[in-house]
């Protein structure tokens, strides 16, 4: 109609004008790449993260539906895999918390029927009866565990140990016997004698040994049997020991190691011809009476020292002590401040004292008070400028003086005045520099006088004053090994606090939290530690992070976790270890391909805008080959190798230009680089055209030239 023609008209007419309009045809000043859009894309993506809501338990019939449906979300997992050992042991331990002990106990059952030889599930379900005071149940099981798997050693321990906790001294003894029947290893007699010195009783422990000796006669075990007789003061039967190895164990066993222990043990009681006697018939012994692993050098090398320790000096031997002497003082009265020279000196002095007054009390008295005033003559010269290169051997020195206090002298309280004045003499307070060692061996010294309190003084001064992570380690061990686990904590929290760039200080404080079973403790750590935004070595932290919670069973978990790591690193081991996750832990290897195939769609993008984007797709690409390779046997489609050796880029050597503080070049450096499929290099075709295109247009331009 009328509407129409009208409509029509005003189409014709607009077409008209548009087709004489003049388009500019010139590139845009400002141009948008395909990459920038994407990469813009990317950044202003909405990050949409459901957060599962409070749910709030009001009546018996909720609690009811949610435990329903908690179960059954449970049994559905199961279904889909029902050899996963830790989703058994989570629904158990779910049971355990909604206090269903008899449903936990039925799930532990269940899961036993599947698999009875995962020693880990019995030590769960043992652990939850022990946890809730079922002693009775508890026992049960450890004695089902024991009988399945009686060469598990752990399951063992934990019953043996039980019952010694439980105050059933003989309930324990008859686990040990029970043990012992099933001819275990050193260990295990180790841990039976342990437990008798415990209890008081040194004879059954005796006997254990003894016992442990008929069954398994070997070098190791006679040692064992006299190191427990010398510690128990009876040298006789000490003695016993040694020479009973010798008379039943044929020579070709015993190794040089036996020997030298025997005459240390001699030498340790003051029978110094016995120990002569023994290091010359070891060296004495024909090569075939010698076990594989005879060490002739360390006969040696033992002997010597004991000669030197306690043989006598000849007359001429004493001149030459006197001349070194007298060349000693002459270098020192030039340089007071030659360390090195010091420590030959009074390393030599002391061993003269031990090889020339071991039988007179008067001469050890002089002989050590002249060491002692060597010592302070050579500590009164501190260095002159407050290094840490120039303080170092000075330090070594001050350490040398407190050993030799607290270990040759005895004297544990002029070690300690020596360790507070070593520390005093630290110049600015341990402000520019310090030293573990020393705060480490004062606190150890401490210990041993046995003044827990001076070390936790000498602990805490270091981390106010120079809080290093040696220190902080050696407070931390002692601490949890005096089982003050909240101390320990306070430690590894102060550690993460001074330093948090420190993925060791990290890695302790959760080792510590798994260690204790909290395992929710130990993943906020984590969470807390891969948030820091400078780490020293932040892929350590994240490679524990990702192993602990694979070992927890949480495997989306770790997914997350590869995923957020890729954010901030495109590195080829990054994704290879995440494709190797998948393809051990994913139902099919389908989804490691696709992490593949990822990983070289988003490095073909970065190669060239990376430092190392080239080498990290080359690595990417070579782990793809060696995937599908393995997998070429089980009848994987031989397309998809053709496909992934195809995209192997090839190898060139190129030479990159070393140049000088000014810019010039004064050599080349050969370089490994990648040419890929898509690179202009991998088709040469194209370049010969071009080539031939410029040749054609300078013959048109020479053609066209005048004249």
């Amino acid at each position: 109609g009328r509407d129409e023609c009208i409509l029509t008209l005003g189409v014709s007419e607009l077409c008209g004008r548009m087709s004489g309009r003049v388009k500019n045809k010139a590139p845009n000043p400002r141009q948008i790449t395909a990459e920038q859009l994407l990469r813009e894309a990317w950044e202003r993506k909405e990050e949409t993260q459901t957060k599962v809501p409070l749910q709030t338990i009001n009546d018996a019939q909720e609690l009811r539906e949610y435990q329903h449906r908690r179960r059954k979300e449970f049994e559905d997992r199961l279904r889909m895999a029902r050899t996963n050992i830790p989703t058994w042991i989570n629904y158990a331990k779910w049971e355990v918390v909604q206090r269903e002990y008899t449903r936990a106990r039925s799930i532990f059952e269940r899961a036993l029927d599947i698999d009875y030889r995962n020693h880990s599930l019995w030590l769960a379900y043992a652990e939850m009866e022990m946890r809730h005071r079922f002693i009775n149940h508890a026992r049960n099981v450890w004695d089902r565990a024991t009988t399945l798997l009686p060469r598990v050693d752990q399951l063992w321990f934990k019953y043996a140990y039980m019952e010694e906790m439980l105050g059933r001294e003989d309930q324990a003894r008859a686990v040990f016997e029970r043990w012992m029947g099933w001819h275990p290893d050193e260990h295990a007699w180790v841990a039976f004698a342990r437990f008798e010195l415990r209890r008081g009783k040194v004879e059954n422990a005796r006997e254990v040994y003894r016992r442990f000796v008929k069954e398994s006669p070997a070098p190791s075990s006679f040692l064992r049997l006299a190191r427990f007789e010398e510690k128990s003061g009876i040298i006789s039967l000490s003695r016993l020991a040694y020479e009973d190895a010798l008379r039943v164990l044929p020579e070709d066993q015993l190794d040089s190691r036996f020997y030298i222990e025997f005459a240390k043990f001699e030498e340790r009681v003051g029978e110094f011809e016995r120990c002569r006697a023994i290091y010359s018939y070891a060296k004495s012994a024909s090569d075939s009476k010698r076990s594989v692993s005879w060490n002739a050098i360390d006969i040696d090398q033992s002997s010597a020292a004991f000669e030197r320790r306690h043989g006598s000096l000849s007359s001429t031997e004493r001149n030459l002590l006197e001349r070194k002497r007298g060349e000693f003082e002459e270098t020192l009265s030039e340089m007071p401040s030659d360390y090195d020279t010091w420590f030959r000196y009074l390393q030599m002095e002391q061993e003269m004292v031990q090889a020339t007054n071991r039988t007179s009390p008067v001469a050890q008295l002089e002989s050590i008070e002249r060491i002692r005033e060597l010592f302070c003559r050579c500590l009164e010269n501190t260095p002159p400028r407050p290094l840490k290169r120039d303080w170092k051997r000075f330090i070594y020195i001050w350490l040398d003086y407190c050993t030799w206090e607290e270990l040759v002298v005895g004297d544990k309280d002029r070690a300690s005045a020596g360790y507070r004045k070593c520390l005093n003499s630290i110049p600015n307070r341990h402000r520019h520099f310090s030293f573990s060692k020393i705060w480490i061996m004062a606190a150890n010294l401490e210990i041993r006088r046995k003044n827990l309190g001076a070390a936790r003084k000498i602990f805490g001064q270091a981390l106010g004053m120079a809080p290093r992570q040696k220190i902080f380690r050696s407070y931390l061990d002692l601490e949890l090994a005096l089982g003050q686990i909240e101390r320990a904590r306070k430690i590894a929290r102060r550690w993460v606090e001074v330093d948090p760039s420190s993925v060791v200080g990290w890695q302790e404080y959760t080792k510590l939290e798994i260690s204790l079973g909290e395992v929710d403790r130990a993943r906020g750590i984590f969470e807390l530690g891969v948030a820091q935004s400078e780490l020293d070595l932040p892929e350590i932290l994240w490679r524990s992070f990702i192993e602990f919670e694979v070992a927890q069973g949480e495997l989306e978990r770790a997914r997350v976790l590869y995923r957020q790591l890729l954010e901030r690193s495109q590195s080829a081991a990054i994704w290879i270890a995440l494709a190797k996750f998948e393809a051990e832990f994913a139902n099919t290897k389908e989804t490691a391909r696709a992490i593949y195939r990822e990983a070289d769609r988003t490095l073909a993008l970065h190669m060239d805008e990376q430092e190392h984007g080239r080498a990290n797709r080359y690595n990417i690409l070579r782990a793809w080959l060696e995937f599908e390779n393995a997998d070429i046997l089980d009848g994987v489609d031989s397309k998809v190798v053709n496909e992934v050796r195809e995209k192997q880029p090839r190898k060139v050597s190129r030479e990159r230009p070393l140049r000088d503080s000014a810019g010039q070049i004064i050599n080349y450096e050969e370089q490994v680089d990648y040419v890929f499929e898509e690179d202009p290099e991998a088709k040469p075709h194209l370049k010969l055209l071009k080539v031939a295109n410029e040749w054609k247009r300078r013959q048109a331009l020479s053609i066209n030239q005048p004249g």
